[in-house]
């Protein structure tokens, strides 16, 4: 079996199904509301793990709040190897998602512990080395501490 690694984020989503996206300073009420992870790289990694076929991991970050470790609790319950998730103090990445009865929808990214990701650990780094990485849309480059001995730029897609 192959190893995985996903360099990415993991939001709380919060999701209201509305009959239509507001328009500018305009409120509408929700005809449902729910709470679920996500995030691009934590939705990567869970579709890696359920596809099944290889060992995934995840390295990102989450905050000390309650989310953080629901959101931790979530990834592992789904069989991904949380051992690359740090835990920075303040709150997890949230997004704030209005969806309509097309299926349309607006979103709002509050990056919490995403946007306060910035270096590797030296756990985060081992995880990544010598495995198949996917960093799904990540707006900074994180660079380890020391350049890994080999990393074949064909192991590393950086739009998954």
């Amino acid at each position: 079996m192959s190893a995985v690694v996903v360099v990415g984020s993991v939001n709380a989503d919060l999701s209201a199904r509305v009959a239509r996206i507001p328009e500018p300073g305009e409120t509408v009420l929700a005809a449902g509301f729910a709470r679920s992870p996500g995030g691009k790289g934590g939705n990567q990694a869970v579709a890696a793990a359920r596809a099944g076929g290889a060992e995934v991991a995840f390295v990102g970050a989450v905050g000390t709040d309650a989310d953080g470790g629901w959101l931790a609790d979530r990834l592992a319950a789904s069989g991904v190897d949380v051992a690359g998730l740090a835990r920075l103090e303040g709150p997890s990445g949230q997004a704030l998602i209005s969806v309509d009865a097309h299926g349309e929808n607006a979103i709002v990214v509050i990056p919490g512990a995403n946007g306060a990701f910035t270096a590797l650990s030296p756990t985060q780094e081992a995880l990544i080395r010598g495995r198949r990485s996917c960093w799904p849309s990540l707006r900074r480059r994180w660079r380890p501490s020391r350049p890994p001995r080999t990393w074949p730029a064909t192991t590393v897609s950086r739009s998954c």
